[in-house]
């Protein structure tokens, strides 16, 4: 089972059109401004031959069941009054039977200021089985195709999909390039 995703570039910008992100292009090495975590095999890097493009690019890819893999990057922010865009080219799938499952996402996750959790925004790719459903602090984007796509959004607007997250304990985010497996 192979399960990946990959992105090229993603901004997050205040309403001034600042750039939240460091190195949001990938062109540095992903220990500028990432963060990254494994739980088995699979891989986390960068190179300029995912897309046709010259730029970088960064993956997440895993490789078996029960593993998941993420790099991520948080970030204090100054308003909700933000704007994300990415473009990306989701994948998710399975080489085995019933009730194996692949998910693969570009995440926002809203944190309070001591980092906690409150709700996510998922632009994800997803096998059947995926257990990921959409609920009060939780919205899911499913990826229109397998193809490189731009996703925006502006954040303020988003967060009217999630009415459980209390939207003036939003401090941080964190964005995060994600992949999981289950049993493959």
């Amino acid at each position: 089972m192979k399960q990946s995703w990959l992105l090229i570039i993603v901004t997050l910008s205040a309403g001034n059109g600042a750039g939240l992100l460091i190195n949001g292009d990938f062109e540095q090495p992903l220990t500028t401004g990432w963060s990254q975590y494994i739980a088995g095999p699979g891989t986390i890097d960068r190179a300029v031959d995912y897309d046709a493009d010259p730029d970088y690019e960064a993956q997440v890819a895993i490789y078996t069941k029960g593993v998941y893999g993420k790099l991520y990057q948080t970030v204090t922010i100054p308003t909700i009054d933000l704007r994300f865009s990415i473009n990306a080219k989701l994948k998710a799938f399975v080489n085995e039977l019933t009730g194996h499952w692949a998910g693969s996402s570009v995440s926002i996750a809203y944190a309070d200021g001591d980092g906690r959790h409150l709700g996510s925004t998922r632009i994800c790719a997803r096998t059947p089985s995926c257990p990921w459903v959409n609920t009060l602090n939780h919205h899911l984007i499913d990826a229109r195709d397998t193809l490189w796509d731009t996703y925006e959004f502006d954040v303020c607007q988003e967060l009217k999909n999630l009415p459980g997250v209390t939207i003036s304990a939003i401090k941080k985010i964190e964005i995060s390039l994600y992949s999981e497996t289950y049993h493959c």
